[in-house]
């Protein structure tokens, strides 16, 4: 496999999994708290992580808006 078709199976795969529905699922984590996430492998991890990484930037965003809007 040359250095372009590696490149393109990488480009291809990070279009998928950008585009993949996200599920919300209430993990009940705590505001300005520290976590350390441990279990065994493909449990949900990752998933947690990005889900508060995205709930972060929609604070962020709504905070943004409501401050450009005032």
């Amino acid at each position: 496999m040359n250095r372009d078709s590696i490149k393109q199976v990488i480009i291809d795969q990070k279009e998928v999994y950008l585009n993949n529905p996200f599920v919300r699922r209430d993990y009940g984590l705590e505001e300005k708290a520290n976590y350390c996430f441990v279990g065994i492998r493909r449990t949900g991890k990752s998933y947690m992580m990005y889900q508060q990484i995205k709930d972060l930037e929609e604070l962020k965003n709504a905070v943004c808006h409501k401050i450009r809007v005032e």
